[in-house]
């Protein structure tokens, strides 16, 4: 069990793991860094491919790196997450695609067979079950070489066993059944698993990469000139057009606003702001230009922050996926006796050798726990950045464990119990057509862009003819609509 990380850390670096290929791994890697001497804390989640590491100055991240390559994975400080995952998804793709077209080229000749069509499958599963699913093999080297075995030596053994069994009975002529069919499904429906896998896991971070793509990618200063937001720097005054996100987190020099900041503190109603009011990065700026100091940028902004506690709650194990990791890594060696009892079961009783092995390929492929272990970081995955993406930053995935006690929620204030948008109540009127009046502010709120007028929206009955429309800033609007003022 992973121990929970100390309070008072001296140093955390978090890497990102490439060439994991199910929990086991992750777990390899994790027991691997709580080894190393002046590492007093380590999480590595296999769903976000994301390592978190408390050390002290006694090892740095060079080693750590080392370690991991000698794992036969790869560490990557501070990379892209996102790209590391859209590779291995096209990596898996490339291998899936051939895989399976073998797979239903092999079970097709099982019907129509042609001269040498025995030999043609052959051939071809060689390169299913050697090409295609060496990503097994490889791992379950490396599993058994660091006797940590898992997903991978059950993969790899049920298909190198039918496949050697098909060689063999097709070199020597033997008078027994091919598997190549076997072998080929095992390796088609497997990678088609883990292709569809990696994708969840990716698309999995849409909610936290669309809570960082608030921010603007340019951002544009006071003398007309356009910068790319990573060249901003701490001083620097720029622009806010009415409409746009604010650049980055800074301080109002000039103007007059209103802004919704509904993504960092929940309150779905606008906020005024004028000269030395302070505003977030991505925050939506209402009808009014502003000219804004930037006070942080880059790692150092509220959004920033959020993104990064998100991230941290997402590569930490919840007290249940231990317990999951912990009955994997014992499962698998039981899974391997029982399909070698029952190879020697039915072959002991008087069946052919070939059928006693499918069966006990039968018994290695079916049993894997690859999605056992990988329930709960999906989850915990999808959970948070969803949670973020809502507003609500959760600090660690045994949060979310711990939630299934709540029985009682108690919140600081009421304007964030909201739906987030604003709807019409109640009408007070002196006019007698209270719904031709209704219907008139609906149209001329139609031009505004305040977060009040989508309230009005399910009240706009026609297309109607907007003249001399003009925002009052925080008074109000004007207008007429078709030649009757409104105000």
């Amino acid at each position: 069990m992973a121990p929970v990380p100390p309070l008072t850390e001296k140093k955390r670096t978090r890497l990102l793991i490439q060439g994991m290929s199910c929990t086991a791994c992750a777990a390899r890697v994790q027991n691997a860094f709580l080894e190393l001497e002046g590492v007093e804390a380590a999480n590595v989640n296999f769903a976000s491919a994301t390592s978190l590491i408390w050390h002290s100055q006694k090892v740095d991240t060079p080693t750590m790196v080392a370690m991991v390559t000698d794992l036969g994975f790869q560490a990557v400080e501070d990379g892209d997450r996102q790209q590391i995952q859209s590779s291995t998804e096209s990596a898996l793709k490339k291998k899936t695609l051939p895989a399976m077209i073998i797979a239903l080229f092999a079970m097709i000749t099982m019907f129509v067979q042609f001269p040498g069509s025995e030999w043609a499958v052959a051939a071809l599963s060689t390169i299913c079950v050697w090409w295609c699913g060496w990503i097994f093999h490889r791992a379950a080297r490396l599993q058994i070489l660091q006797k940590s075995l898992a997903m991978d030596t059950l993969i790899s053994l049920g298909t190198l066993a039918a496949w050697s069994w098909s060689i063999a009975v097709l070199i020597f002529s033997a008078d027994q059944s091919l598997h190549f069919g076997g072998a080929n499904a095992i390796v088609a429906f497997v990678l088609l698993g883990k292709w569809w896998e990696a994708r969840a896991i990716r698309t999995s971070g849409d909610a936290l990469r669309a809570l960082t793509d608030l921010t603007p990618k340019q951002a544009r200063l006071r003398d007309g000139r356009e910068l790319p937001i990573e060249e901003l720097k701490v001083g620097m005054a720029f622009i806010t057009a009415p409409g746009e996100r604010v650049a980055t987190d800074g301080r109002i020099i000039e103007g007059r606003s209103e802004v919704d900041a509904s993504q960092a503190t929940g309150e779905s109603m606008p906020i005024e702001v004028s000269p030395g009011s302070t505003v977030s990065g991505g925050v939506l700026n209402g009808p009014g230009s502003l000219v804004i100091e930037a006070t942080a940028v880059g790692e150092d902004t509220e959004l920033s922050r959020v993104a990064r506690l998100v991230e941290d709650a997402q590569a930490t194990q919840a007290p249940i996926q231990r317990t999951a990791d912990l009955v994997a890594a014992r499962f698998v060696p039981l899974v391997i006796l029982l399909a070698l009892g029952s190879l020697a079961v039915r072959w002991g009783i008087g069946h052919q050798l070939s059928d006693a092995l499918i069966a006990a390929v039968a018994v290695l492929v079916v049993s894997c726990p690859c999605s056992f272990g990988l329930a709960t970081p999906l989850a915990v995955l999808v959970g948070t950045g969803r949670a973020a993406q809502l507003g609500v930053v959760v600090a660690g995935a045994h949060v979310l464990d711990s939630t299934r006690v709540i029985d009682t929620v108690v919140f600081d204030k009421t304007g964030t119990l909201t739906t987030g948008h604003p709807v019409i109540v109640n009408i007070s009127s002196t006019a007698e057509n209270q719904a031709l009046l209704l219907s008139q502010a609906a149209a001329l709120e139609s031009r505004s862009g305040h977060p009040i007028a989508r309230a009005f929206e399910p009240f706009i009955e026609e297309a109607a003819e907007i003249d001399d429309f003009t925002n009052h800033l925080g008074q109000g609007i004007s207008g007429k609509v078709n030649g009757i003022e409104v105000r």
